[in-house]
């Protein structure tokens, strides 16, 4: 948190009870290499790495299998070396609530990645992608769903339900 002078207070060195729970490197020229960095963060809840243009399947498999428990918020937006290869890896994730995937239509079968992650995690919000196809709504009793701005059709296994969202920018 800024001070009130628009300072952050953090200590330079290791101070016992200070835990790294966020890191954003958006737009940055992070490796496969720099992920060392990344090592040993057992409380990082949020990664943002979107547009990060050196991020391919090596880092996010790295990526994926070090953060894999504690990770909640990530977003890839734009990581133009991310393909259906490296996105499979998504379901090391298992505490993963938000994932942000903006800019990533060159990605083959963003679609049925989508739904397969939520076949795996059904409490995961995926923003960014329509991988739902609102046309087959129409003439059932989701229809609502169509003009509903606070309704989310969700995938789960059985049946669908409605669950709560944040609009898309």
């Amino acid at each position: 948190e800024l001070s009130p002078r628009g300072d952050l207070n953090i200590p330079a060195v290791y101070v016992k009870g200070w835990y790294i729970e966020a890191i954003d490197v958006a737009a940055s020229e992070l490796v496969y290499e720099g992920f060392q960095n990344l090592r040993n963060l057992e409380f990082l809840k949020h990664l943002d790495v979107s547009y990060c243009r050196n991020l391919d399947v090596w880092c996010f498999d790295r990526l994926t299998g070090e953060n894999m428990a504690t990770l909640e918020y990530l977003d890839i937006s734009g990581c133009v070396k991310l393909d259906w290869n490296a996105l499979e890896l998504l379901w090391r994730l298992s505490n993963l609530k938000t994932l942000v995937m903006k800019d990533m239509d060159h990605v083959k079968d963003l679609t049925l990645i989508c739904l397969m992650l939520l076949d795996v995690n059904p409490k995961l919000k995926i923003i960014g992608v329509d991988y739902i196809d609102k046309t087959l709504l129409e003439g059932t009793e989701y229809l609502q769903l169509l003009t509903d701005e606070e309704a989310f059709l969700s995938i789960e296994s059985g049946e669908p339900h409605h669950q709560q969202f944040t609009q898309k920018n």
